[in-house]
């Protein structure tokens, strides 16, 4: 069998730990065969932090001194594979103006200052001024040193910074070149190893029939919203393949300001977008690459629904929509027109970077690794309904605001999310009575269409998990303990200080303690400061009121939870419905289908 590297490709915590999960309980039951397993993540990573938001008890391996690298920051070299990829990316993250090495005549990779023009006027993951940008190499103790290794990669920036994302890639996927040259060099093979790459993750549905739990593969991406480059923000629609890439439509935004600009830019590319219709090729560019055959290249002028029905039935996959902005029902709805299967924010940027691995691949002033074509493949779980019944958005709104915890419900919940948010560990609190709604009766299959039940153990019954508590799992503490976000509407001065400090002893008695009693007992005490001094008491006494996390439930702006709804007239509909449930879908379809399609 040929020797290969494996690379998995993912962006969100919950997308890339599942897997990595998966590739390492692969790996321990694969005997001699076993394969070493870097972790590349973005920013710096302690030696006894998290890792991906889990413990790293619950990889159940060994793992290794993380080796830090950023254009400051040179790893040591050493023959181990992840000495050495750490070394081949520190090398080409090397900032060539640095006062200590003001003009290095080496070509660089990584174009740190072209970077730096790219970005939108949003936050940015990995931040790029100041010291730079730095990522983390992690070895988990599995795998021969000798048997070809696993890469897996939390991307460092998101599609909310469209013009980074794609860098950022190719940058990661050329360093898996040099990385595999001299590994096949040690190996005595005469060229390096080819790189199968998968990307794996979640997306809302766009298609009737979709349900949550469905795997969709993808095949090309239609991208639209805003590219930067040097200062300006451009209206984009383009549609990225496996072999081509079209492009529909591309503008500059207007305005004094680059935010301005960015704005601009989107109502254009979302204007044009909505006139489908009338949609057609600009421009094309290739190469086709080393793929078995060429796909049909669409002659300038042809219409863009017909361009995605024709590498639809060419690679017999299907298209997705990608989108610089989280995508709302009118959106949706052209997607749905265009025959787009789903909605996400990055699916067009890693085709992107599979289209240049495969055309260049070969050539030898290649920066890019050899790609094997047949087995780079994007994979995406829907974890959102397509459309949600009326009646069901009805009872929804009706049962949630009578929906409440107890402090020590929030206590279990908050120490599930500290261990993991595993779904063989969820509370009984946890298991979404919503589920067993009497709307779900009247319809058969409505349940499986709108929501996404699991078993957490092969001995238990299907739940669905309560979206809510998944959030207070994931983000509460968080929150509540970072002095830059508002943690909960309304609460400042003494109050706001002392609920922080209590949110911050929480997770010290849990690393302290690695989880276990002192956490538990830490939150049930900020959950009763919460409860007694800052009016977080439902109407039931001794119930707690279930937490709204601020700034994330488009059209609920005043309510800092449930129980406030009544109050202040606001609903769940349109995008908040769709988080709710896609909140309560995506970590568990994650974690429980991760396992599919391994490469």
């Amino acid at each position: 069998m040929p020797k290969v590297i494996d690379v998995y490709l993912g962006f969100m915590d919950e997308e890339v730990n599942a897997r990595l999960k998966a590739v390492i309980d692969q790996e321990k039951a694969s005997g001699n065969a076993a394969r070493p397993v870097i972790l590349i993540e973005r920013n710096k990573v302690g030696n006894s932090d998290p890792i991906l938001q889990w413990p790293r008890s619950q990889y159940g391996v060994t793992i290794k001194p993380t080796i830090l690298v950023s254009p400051t920051a040179m790893p040591d070299a050493g023959l181990l594979p992840e000495q050495i990829l750490s070394r081949a990316i520190g090398v080409f993250m090397e900032a060539d103006h640095t006062p200590a090495k003001p003009s290095v005549p080496v070509l660089r990779y990584f174009q740190l200052q072209q970077l730096l023009n790219e970005s939108g006027p949003g936050k940015t993951k990995t931040p790029l001024s100041g010291e730079g940008p730095w990522l983390s190499l992690i070895r988990f103790g599995v795998g021969k040193d000798t048997n070809p290794p696993i890469v897996v990669i939390r991307t460092p920036e998101m599609g909310l910074q469209p013009s980074l994302v794609s860098p950022w890639v190719e940058f990661l996927l050329q360093m898996i070149s040099p990385f595999s040259s001299q590994l096949a060099h040690e190996a005595g093979d005469p060229v390096e190893w080819p790189v199968r790459v998968s990307c794996f993750g979640a997306q809302g549905g766009t298609q009737p029939g979709v349900k949550p739990g469905d795997i969709t593969r993808i095949c090309a991406s239609l991208f639209v919203g805003v590219e930067f480059d040097d200062g300006q923000a451009y209206g984009t629609v383009r549609l990225q393949t496996y072999q081509y890439e079209y492009t529909f439509f591309c503008q500059a935004g207007a305005g004094e300001t680059l935010k301005d600009r960015a704005a601009d830019a989107e109502k254009l590319a979302r204007t044009r977008f909505a006139d489908w219709q009338n949609l057609k090729v600009l421009s094309a560019a290739g190469p086709y690459g080393d793929w078995a055959e060429p796909e049909p290249l669409q002659a300038i002028g042809t219409l863009v629904k017909d361009v995605i029905q024709v590498v639809k039935q060419f690679y017999c996959k299907q298209v997705s929509m990608t989108a610089s902005f989280f995508v709302p029902e009118a959106d949706k709805a052209v997607a749905q027109a265009l025959g787009l299967n789903s909605a996400g924010m990055e699916d067009s940027h890693v085709i992107k970077g599979l289209r240049l691995c495969a055309a260049k691949g070969e050539l030898p002033e290649s920066l890019y690794p050899r790609l094997d074509p047949a087995r780079a493949y994007l994979a995406r779980i829907n974890c959102d309904p397509h459309k949600i019944d009326d009646k069901v958005l009805a009872a929804f709104n009706s049962s949630i605001v009578k929906a409440q915890l107890t402090p020590t419900d929030y206590a279990d919940v908050i120490v599930w999310g500290l261990n993991g948010v595993l779904k063989e560990e969820i509370p009984d609190c946890a298991r979404w009575a919503f589920a067993a709604d009497p709307v779900f009766e009247d319809r058969p299959g409505l349940l499986e269409q709108t929501l996404y039940a699991f078993a957490p153990t092969s001995a238990d019954d299907p739940v669905v998990a309560d979206p809510f508590c998944v959030e207070i799992a994931t983000d509460f503490i968080a929150d509540l303990a970072n002095p830059t976000t508002p943690g909960i509407t309304g609460l400042g001065g003494t109050q706001l200080e002392q609920v922080r400090r209590l949110a911050a002893n929480v997770r010290e008695q849990w690393q302290q303690h690695q989880g276990g009693r002192k956490a538990w007992e830490a939150a049930a005490m900020l959950m009763l400061y919460l409860i007694e001094a800052c009016g977080f008491e439902a109407k039931e006494k001794g119930k707690a009121k279930t937490w709204l996390r601020p700034g994330k439930w488009e059209g609920i702006t005043k309510s800092p939870t449930l129980q406030d709804l009544s109050s202040s007239g606001e609903q769940f509909a349109a995008a908040a419905l769709d988080r709710a449930f896609y909140k309560s879908s995506n970590l568990m379809a994650l974690q429980t289908l991760a396992q599919h399609s391994l490469l």
